[in-house]
């Protein structure tokens, strides 16, 4: 690094970058050192990711129950279906409904 003649460094472009990595990399190893402490509590949590079954609505199930499909697979590739279905529906719809009218022409022409 260079020093001026009253002893302070000169700072070029390149000294600050390594300034500036070395801040970063203490930051960075302190935030390590800190994150090697954390602890997860597993135990029960009235959050977690396990779901009461028996309040949710099953469509696959019901279109077998109502007789339509024959079993939760064929439900199941019925359901993907009718979701494709809608998709290509909504595309076409949203393709078709532009507006009939010209562009306006450029401005400052």
């Amino acid at each position: 690094m260079n020093v001026m003649p009253g002893g302070s460094p000169i700072l070029t472009p390149s000294s600050k970058v390594l300034i500036h990595k070395g801040f970063s990399l203490v930051l960075l190893s302190r935030i390590l050192a800190a994150m090697s402490d954390l602890r997860f509590d597993t135990g029960d949590n009235e959050f977690a990711s396990s779901r009461d079954t028996s309040s949710s609505f099953d469509l696959a199930g019901k279109l077998v129950e109502w007789g339509l499909v024959s079993d939760r697979q064929q439900a199941t590739y019925v359901l993907i279906g009718a979701g494709v279905l809608a998709l290509i529906i909504a595309f076409f719809l949203f393709r078709s409904s532009g507006s009939d009218l010209p562009p306006p022409p450029p401005i400052g022409v």
